[in-house]
């Protein structure tokens, strides 16, 4: 734990400022959110696209760097080199969140030129990380474009799989009558309850999610409620939310089911609630 919250330490300490803004929610041109980042008075902005495809790109003025994350986290890089022209490379994004890093990149012949297993290698990679200026233009590395990705609270990548917080796809779920049907692996970090938003899962794979104590997300109560039943655990009297008065202010909450021995799982559901 004490690693854990010294690695978090250091990614915020690294930079000289760090600011975060929500600015849209699902527009005319198929994003479902846009956020403006500022890191080192740089400005980036990250969209996610209805399809769950996420890209982040450095928008201040004589910048260059972008990377697109599709809902496989599979992702590409563009970067100058030292020369001035522009580079991708491919990344393999299999785990990016504050716990567990594991990044492979590879140049365009396919040769693995880089490799990140933990936390502390993505930030002490100071010849990737730092952005640095040349030719009047300031260079966003590979590594940059990680951290402000591992930064942002709206997705984390774990064993493959993009996760999404839920509260920025809700509307969109309620709003999609397949989609308020389905179920989705959900994943607790933080502030927000994050979901498979791109890759729903079937009611058995719920319920042996919630059997083994994992925890799932779908729309409706009764849904959800069904889940835990299946498991043969039986379940809580009702379902439960904290409190208001016991909410932390920036943080989301949600309704959920748990097995009547509350083996650690839950099954939550519908909206988001905050203080």
């Amino acid at each position: 734990m004490k690693k854990i919250i010294a690695s978090l330490l250091a990614v915020t300490l690294m930079f000289n400022s760090f600011i975060q803004e929500v600015s849209a929610v699902e527009t005319q041109n198929g994003i479902i959110e846009t956020e403006h980042i500022y890191l080192d008075g740089i400005e980036y902005v990250y969209h996610v696209g209805v399809n769950g495809e996420i890209e982040v790109e450095a928008v201040s003025k004589n910048t260059e760097g972008k990377l697109t994350v599709d809902s496989n986290a599979q992702a590409v890089a563009e970067v100058l080199d030292e020369n001035g022209n522009i580079e991708e490379y491919e990344i393999e994004i299999n785990d990016l969140t504050d716990k567990e890093v594991d990044v492979d990149i590879f140049d365009d012949n396919g040769k693995l030129i880089e490799e990140y297993d933990t936390m502390e290698e993505l930030l002490e990679d100071e010849y990737e990380c730092q952005a640095v200026a040349t030719m009047s233009v300031t260079v966003i590395s590979v590594s940059t474009l990680l951290k402000v990705l591992l930064l942002i609270a709206a997705t984390v990548i774990v064993s493959g799989v993009v996760y999404y917080a839920a509260a920025t796809v809700a509307e969109t779920i309620q709003n999609n009558k397949k989609k308020r049907n389905l179920y989705y692996s959900a994943y607790l970090k933080g502030k927000d309850v994050y979901i498979s938003y791109n890759k729903s899962i079937s009611f058995k794979s719920a319920v042996s999610r919630v059997r083994y104590g994992k925890n799932i997300y779908t729309w409706t109560s009764a849904n959800a409620k069904n889940v835990v039943l299946a498991t043969g655990l039986g379940t809580i009297p009702k379902a439960e939310i904290d409190s208001a008065s016991s909410r932390k202010k920036g943080f989301v909450y949600y309704y959920h089911w748990h097995t009547k021995n509350r083996n650690g799982a839950h099954a939550w559901f519908g909206r988001p609630y905050t203080k």
